[in-house]
């Protein structure tokens, strides 16, 4: 699972005289810092990967979570090959025209409903809204095999790079200034 870091390893010499005037309380003050402006960096990069990527602000939330350690903290995320379900997918007769990084466009062969075109399309149960791309080949039973679509995205690489990676850096900045802030609001 990809992953990015925010590291205070460089608070640690910035502030080094300050720090060791705290004491044993200096890392626990860090840390703590960095875990209160967790939320506000989640919810940025959220808001900057929606726009980027095309996907729901739910999507995007079950994907990008963060985990604190001792002065670090990492932002986890997962997906591959992103399926066209997510895309905001409708029928259309060449294909199913879905909106990866928000650009609509249709993915010819592709299918949401089984049947003939045009009056006899029907909504399968179980699949959900699903995209389907013909395999080729037949199942044991005789029928067409098929696969889901997928959108060559995945978020991973979506998270660092364009709005995110500004997101992030914003982000790391304001990491830094909370912690500044600590430390000056705790010394003498």
């Amino acid at each position: 699972m990809p992953a990015i870091t925010v590291r205070l390893d460089g608070v640690m010499e910035r502030y080094a005289k300050q720090l060791q005037a705290m004491g044993t309380q200096a890392p626990v003050i860090m840390t703590t810092a960095l875990m209160s402006a967790a939320p506000q960096m989640e919810r940025a990069l959220e808001d900057a990967l929606t726009p980027q990527t095309g996907l729901l602000p739910g999507t995007i939330a079950r994907a990008v979570t963060y985990k604190g350690g001792a002065l670090s903290l990492t932002f986890r995320t997962q997906g591959g090959d992103v399926r066209l379900k997510f895309f905001k997918p409708h029928e259309t007769e060449p294909g199913v025209s879905a909106a990866p990084r928000n650009a609509r466009s249709t993915f010819p062969g592709t299918f949401m409903r089984a049947g003939w075109w045009a009056k006899r399309r029907v909504d399968k149960p179980g699949w959900n809204g699903q995209v389907f791309r013909r395999a080729g080949g037949k199942t044991k039973t005789g029928k067409a095999r098929f696969t889901t679509a997928r959108s060559d995205m995945a978020i991973p690489d979506e998270m660092v790079k364009g709005a995110s990676l500004g997101a992030w850096e914003r982000g790391q900045a304001a990491v830094l200034t909370t912690v500044e802030h600590r430390i000056m609001a705790l010394l003498p």
